[in-house]
């Protein structure tokens, strides 16, 4: 809400695959026409897939990938293996071209470990993007996950340079990256 009161000309996607939380998007976010929520998982191709949701002290911490390392490094969160919710999946240059949304100026991708199944689902608008925000990790904390290191290097392929690293010594390898596209 904050990026709609601070650009209120800009478009704004918001895409949430918790149920839970979308319901919550979906009701906070109505009275700022410039932000559409959206129902669904980024992730590389259009379908659905399971989303494990979780809670306890994070409500934001459910993923399309299975937490791994996530478990036993924050022991306070707890997942809902047994009863995943299946939430529709949309890669994002379909969603891109059928909206006909021609660039992106910020990606902010916060999605548990699926980080590279975002991009790799809007491969196609890449190089459209001016910067991607990431959540990242040194190690791996869901099963499958993209790794900061990983990242970067996808990242560089396509253009992008790291603008600025968020990586507290005190977050044990995890945090959050600003990339540039450096042909933009």
């Amino acid at each position: 809400m904050e990026f709609s009161m601070l650009l209120p000309e800009a478009k704004i996607y918001a895409f949430e695959a918790d149920p839970r939380n979308f319901r919550r998007l979906a009701s906070c976010t109505s009275r700022f026409p410039n932000i559409i929520a959206v129902f669904a998982a980024l992730t590389d191709e259009c379908g659905v897939v399971e989303f494990i949701g979780s809670s306890g002290l994070s409500d934001g911490s459910g993923s399309i990938l299975v937490p791994t390392l996530h478990r036993s490094r924050h022991p306070q969160v707890k997942f809902h293996d047994e009863d995943p919710s299946v939430v529709p999946a949309v890669a994002l240059s379909d969603y891109l071209r059928k909206a006909r949304v021609p660039k992106i100026d910020l990606l902010w991708a916060d999605v548990q470990g699926a980080e590279r199944l975002v991009l790799e689902g809007a491969r196609e608008h890449l190089s459209a993007i001016s910067l991607i925000y990431a959540e990242v990790s040194v190690e791996p904390l869901y099963d499958g996950a993209t790794t900061y290191a990983d990242l970067k290097e996808f990242l560089a392929s396509h253009s992008f340079e790291v603008e600025r690293e968020f990586m507290p010594d005190d977050w044990l390898g995890e945090g959050n990256v600003l990339f540039r596209n450096s042909s933009l």
